[in-house]
């Protein structure tokens, strides 16, 4: 059977592609959208890769399906709408007593009188920055998933990978001419990394570089001769660049995600069997699961200024994730044992979505009331 012949790149997906790679390996050179003008750079840059791709996708995906990713992210960025949109006072003081009081005070000190209108945001310029990234985020991922939905899905990889790939690069220069400033510019303040890069932030560094590794092996998995040992080659420079960073996430994210990558082709291989390739699976999850859910407690702990380390709250997750996994199967075959697995897992999923939404709404409900309670203090 002959290769199947790809169709060429119109001229209206190549604009869209350009402005989407642009959009994506520019983002994070501008110091990851740190300072306004590049924040504002950035989103305009994203909107014009979302009508770009509409545009070039208007007719091949009309009648593409609803996700369910783009649905709930549209949903996060109205949440994130409602934060700043303006209500009576009457109606904020009921919803959120302290952003009613704060409102109150802010009038008062600017001798403007008694306000009327407020929103629930303690700080509504900062609300509005991070709702307009928000758009600029769901812009790229949207514009992505046309491009891919058209045809275009080993191309929009490949900027992904482009995008890592250029930073990886930047970092190595930057590192092996010594600079102590970002291009030659920029004098970071605060922080003085090593490698120094435009991402000043190790971890977001690391991630970076960590999801370009596991996309190029992918990549150089369906490619032959030169191309697929050229692809290794900047796989090999993506995780030497990872491990550079001495992230601990980042370094724990990259070894789960390759061992979670590779159980399928050893599983497909008949390198493993089953009961390996659930080890692997596992194993990759875990490591991947780790760092992300003890930073969160971290991060958790210092916005509260509770005094203590993270170790109990770590430990309670973790207990809280073994019991879930044993009552799962417990479950399952002890009182719905003539149901499928897949069914099952299927309906035992959704459950604990909803169980997950509640307790995280519960939780951002705190938080909102112990944060400034403890800042007025």
């Amino acid at each position: 059977m002959p290769p199947k012949k790809r169709r060429p790149v119109g001229r209206a997906q190549l604009l869209a592609l350009g402005l989407l790679g642009i959009t994506v390996v520019g983002a994070p050179l501008l110091l990851g959208g740190v300072p306004a003008w590049a924040r504002i750079l950035i989103e305009v840059a994203s909107w014009l890769s979302l009508v770009a791709a509409i545009w070039a996708t208007r007719r091949s995906v009309r009648d593409a399906p609803p996700s369910a990713w783009l649905v709930m992210s549209l949903v996060l960025v109205g949440v994130t709408a409602v934060q700043v949109a303006p209500m009576p006072l009457s109606w904020l003081a009921w919803l959120a007593p302290e952003s009613a009081s704060a409102v109150r005070s802010t009038q008062q000190a600017l001798g403007q009188g008694d306000a009327s209108w407020g929103a629930l945001s303690m700080d509504p310029g900062a609300t509005l920055a991070a709702l307009l990234q928000g758009l600029g985020l769901v812009s790229v991922a949207v514009a992505a998933w046309l491009l891919a939905l058209a045809g275009r899905r080993r191309l929009v990889l490949w900027l992904l990978v482009a995008s890592a790939g250029v930073m990886a690069f930047v970092a190595l220069g930057h590192e092996a001419a010594g600079a102590d400033k970002v291009f030659g510019l920029y004098d970071p303040r605060f922080v003085h990394p090593h490698p120094l890069s435009p991402l000043l932030n190790l971890n977001h560094l690391s991630a970076l570089l960590s999801v370009g590794a596991v996309l190029s092996l992918g990549l150089a998995a369906e490619q032959r001769g030169g191309r697929r040992v050229t692809t290794l080659v900047l796989s090999v420079t993506l995780v030497a660049t990872t491990l550079l960073t001495a992230s601990r996430g980042g370094v724990a994210s990259l070894l789960g995600a390759v061992v979670l990558g590779a159980s399928v082709p050893l599983l497909d291989a008949h390198v493993v069997d089953g009961a390996g390739f659930m080890l692997l699976t596992g194993l990759g999850s875990y490591l991947i699961y780790v760092p992300f859910n003890s930073v969160l407690f971290e991060r958790l702990m210092a916005a509260t200024g509770s005094a203590g380390t993270a170790v109990f709250s770590i430990s309670l997750a973790d207990a809280l994730g073994y019991t879930g996994s044993v009552g799962a199967q417990i479950q399952k075959d002890l009182f719905e044992a003539s149901e499928s697995r897949l069914l099952f897992f299927r309906s035992f999923s959704l459950l604990f979505a909803a169980v997950s939404v509640v307790g995280l709404s519960l939780a951002l409900m705190y938080f909102l009331r112990r944060l400034p309670a403890r800042d007025a203090r």
